[in-house]
């Protein structure tokens, strides 16, 4: 099915896609919504996760030197892939059915990744511009630069949430996200966002116990143009001060957003 590393098979790039390289850009935000940044500092949960994954997971595309596997709980999975192995890189994966039409205008690859990891630039639903770390870009990466036109599924990890306290003149309806000033380019976004709805979740992966709040938060939204975005996201307990998440409760923070083609 994946025969991305066939060298017989070479990658036609679309010319109306730019693709860059960077040495600069890293998966450890995705561990520190996922576990908490206090556990992910103090403890070795990821290691324990991505060895889990390694010894236990579902083997979801192989060849000759890489090995992409994934290790599925009840909301988010662990995604890992190796070579000749030894592991590159693990992270986890939100998991959710809501996809967007995606048009990608820039994919910035990691060289430091050997080019198996990148960051997606573009535009959302034709309406709205959005970038994500594309955590399906070792399966995927020739469907991302021969085809423009996507639909893609986008998740995020919260870092940060409080209760959103607007100034004067702001609607009562008011959403909205922007790259963050210090880590926007590592698709990690500003946001105001309203809770469509919310459930809280205790998982429990080889021991590993997560908890907090599975989401879907409203981001855009313009009734006269006929625009929405909404974003399915996972907040941990430990990221926030916040004792209860409640359907219309205005949240704001950062968010660090991934996606993959449907």
């Amino acid at each position: 099915m994946f025969n991305l590393f066939r060298k017989k098979n070479k990658t036609t790039i679309n010319s109306k896609i730019r693709i860059e390289k960077t040495t600069d850009g890293f998966v450890g935000d995705f561990w520190n919504g996922y576990l908490g940044f206090e556990e992910h500092g103090a403890n070795n949960f990821a290691q324990e996760l991505t060895a889990c994954t390694m010894e236990y997971g579902h083997i979801i595309s192989s060849n000759a030197s890489i090995i992409v596997s994934r290790l599925d709980g009840s909301h988010s999975s662990i995604f890992m892939y190796s070579k000749n192995e030894s592991i590159l890189s693990a992270y986890p994966i939100l998991k959710s059915k809501n996809s967007i039409s995606f048009q990608t205008i820039k994919i910035i690859e990691w060289e430091h990744m050997e080019n198996l990891e990148a960051q997606i630039e573009g535009r959302g639903e034709n309406k709205f511009g959005i970038s994500f770390f594309a955590d399906d870009y070792v399966l995927n990466k020739r469907k991302y630069q021969e085809n423009e036109n996507l639909r893609v599924v986008l998740t995020g990890f919260v870092i940060t949430a409080e209760i959103f306290q607007p100034s004067e003149g702001f609607a009562d309806n008011f959403v909205a996200y922007m790259p963050n000033s210090e880590y926007g380019k590592y698709s990690v976004m500003d946001y105001v966002g309203e809770v469509k709805n919310v459930s809280f979740v205790n998982e429990d992966i080889y021991g590993i116990n997560i908890e907090g709040y599975v989401m879907t938060l409203i981001l855009v939204r313009s009734e006269e143009e006929n625009v929405y975005f909404e974003l399915d996201v996972f907040l941990n307990k430990n990221n926030t001060e916040l004792n209860d998440i409640k359907v219309g409760d205005k949240l704001s923070g950062m968010i660090k957003l991934s996606g993959r083609i449907e």
